[in-house]
């Protein structure tokens, strides 16, 4: 069992993104450094979009504007950002190996099987 960030495989969105990242990439796992880089370029054409400019002042504050709502990873709501410029929505999954693949077993909203303990040897 582990607590890290995850993939939110609850969202359509996410199981959709994850399926094409293993064809395209030999069938590796769409995990939390995927997941993130994805979420990231996201969010950052979203805020290019609204500062209609590179101009860092603008780009500044679009991000500060950032209310991004359907994020791919386990959140706890949608990407918004505080004056440090972090995500005040990020979260952690409790992740569990079941079946030879890492799956989420809370929050329950992004469980995807029930946890088990003590593991069957």
């Amino acid at each position: 069992m582990d607590n890290v960030p995850w993939v939110n495989f609850k969202n359509p969105r996410a199981v959709k993104i994850g399926e094409e990242y293993g064809k395209r990439s030999g069938g590796k796992t769409f995990d939390t450094n995927s997941g993130y880089s994805y979420e990231a370029m996201e969010v950052m054409a979203d805020v290019f979009e609204r500062a209609k400019t590179t101009e860092a002042d603008a780009v500044v504050e679009a991000i500060k504007r950032t209310s991004f709502k359907d994020p791919i990873m386990v959140s706890s709501g949608p990407v918004v950002f505080n004056d440090l410029g972090d995500n005040l929505n990020a979260s952690t999954a409790m992740i569990q190996i079941r079946e030879q693949k890492p799956q989420v077993v809370w929050p329950r909203d992004a469980a995807q099987t029930r946890y088990v303990f003590p593991v069957k040897k």
